[in-house]
């Protein structure tokens, strides 16, 4: 999929990865982008001022706001998760309901692409000593990796009419405005 000129949207842009991806796909590939924010005046770990960084309010958890956020939009990249990892009901809502509200709203908007992004943690559950893509993952009791697996069993099960659904499983992110890890 050429990049250039297209139009992506990114949840979790205020946090590392999706404000990170967000500057990525508007710098170096020359996207447009939409960030969803919750808060578009909040802070973020990254700058998101671009001119081909358009901030926009939005909840994964209202249908209307995904669907005006993904019209237009070619690539749907999803970081956006709760990283309270205090309320399970929040984080199932959140991780369960928003990946399906914004999987709908992206399919509605003929979005070609949609990239999720999951975590390594995922396959700590698994008893099998050597882990690849076809290992099977289950909730094992760690909230934010219960979260992920059953946000990946919505979009691996969801039937939709999307062309490509891309499940990403990063084993350790840091870099520059990282909190936990510096460089």
């Amino acid at each position: 999929m050429e990049l250039a000129g297209k139009m992506a949207l990114v949840t979790g842009a205020s946090g590392f990865i999706g404000g990170h991806t967000a500057r990525r796909l508007a710098i170096a590939e020359h996207m447009r982008v939409r960030a969803l924010l919750r808060n578009p005046t909040g802070s973020t770990v990254v700058d998101l001022r671009h001119a081909l960084i358009e901030p926009v309010c939005g909840d994964l958890l209202e249908p209307p706001s995904l669907e005006a956020a993904c019209v237009g939009c070619d690539l749907i990249v999803h970081a956006a998760t709760d990283t309270a990892l205090t309320n399970r009901r929040l984080i199932r809502a959140t991780s369960v309901d928003g990946t399906r509200n914004l999987l709908r709203a992206a399919g509605v908007a003929g979005a070609q692409r949609f990239i999720f992004i999951s975590t390594f943690d995922v396959y700590f559950g698994s008893l099998k000593q050597f882990r690849d893509e076809d290992t099977p993952v289950h909730p094992f009791g760690d909230l934010y990796a219960d979260g992920k697996i059953l946000a990946e069993e919505v979009l691996l099960g969801s039937g939709t009419a999307l062309p490509a659904i891309v499940v990403l499983r990063p084993p350790a992110v840091f870099g520059p405005g990282s909190r936990e890890w510096t460089v």
